[in-house]
C-alpha cells in the first residue's frame, strides 16, 4: 500500500482580478488579497501479484477580498477546481511489461462563482457548472526500460461534461495513443 497525502496553502498579495462592470462588461483591477488552500491524496492498493486498486482525490478552496465599486471590501471564491475524485482497477502481467485498467473520474458541481462568473454563461452555465462521472479504459505496454505505448478509450459512455471554468464541454468518447521514453 502507498498513501499520499499534501496540504497547500498560498497567501495572494495584489491579485489581478476580473470585475463585472455591469451590461455584459468586465474590468480588470489589481488588488485582490486572499488565500488558496487545499488537499490532495493518493492511495495505492496491492491487491495480490497482479492486481492494483489506485484511488484519489483534489480539493480546493480560496478567496480574495477586492476593493468594491462603493469603497467596501468584496470577498469572492477564487476560481478553482470542486472536488475531484478518481479510482481504477489496473491488472498487470507476470512481468509487469502489459497493463489493462478501468479508470473511474468524478467531480462535484462548482457553484462557488465569483459575480463575474455569474454573469459569464457562455463559459459558465447558469447555476455553476454540474458534476459529472466518466470511465476511461487504458492499455500498456513496455517495450523496455526507457519505452512505452498507451492505448486509451477515454470517456466510454461518451457523456457530455465540462470542467469548471474551461469554457467548452469534453469531447465525447475518444481515443488516444501516445509513446513514452524515459531516461
Amino acid at each position: 500500500m502507498t498513501w499520499h497525502v499534501a496540504y497547500f496553502y498560498t497567501r495572494i498579495r495584489d491579485m489581478i482580478v476580473r470585475q463585472a462592470a455591469g451590461g455584459g462588461t468586465y474590468t480588470k483591477i489589481n488588488g485582490g488579497d486572499g488565500y488558496v488552500h487545499g488537499v490532495e491524496s493518493e492511495l495505492d492498493v496491492r491487491l495480490g501479484r497482479r492486481w492494483l486498486w489506485r484511488n484519489g482525490f483534489t480539493w480546493i478552496e480560496g478567496y480574495t477580498d477586492t476593493d468594491g465599486p462603493g469603497g467596501g471590501r468584496i470577498s469572492e471564491p477564487v476560481r478553482a477546481l470542486p472536488l475531484t475524485v478518481y479510482t481504477g482497477l489496473r491488472w498487470e502481467s507476470d512481468d509487469r511489461r502489459f497493463w489493462a485498467e478501468t479508470l473511474g473520474r468524478a467531480s462535484a458541481r462548482e457553484d462557488r462563482l465569483t459575480a463575474a462568473d455569474r454573469e459569464d454563461t457562455q463559459r459558465i452555465p447558469p447555476g455553476g457548472t454540474p458534476g459529472y462521472a466518466v470511465a476511461d479504459l487504458r492499455f500498456g505496454l513496455r517495450f523496455n526500460a526507457a519505452w512505452s505505448l498507451v492505448v486509451a478509450c477515454e470517456n466510454v459512455m461518451d457523456k457530455d461534461y465540462r470542467i469548471h471554468g474551461s469554457g467548452s464541454n469534453e469531447p465525447g468518447r475518444n481515443l488516444v495513443l501516445s509513446a513514452e521514453y524515459r531516461f
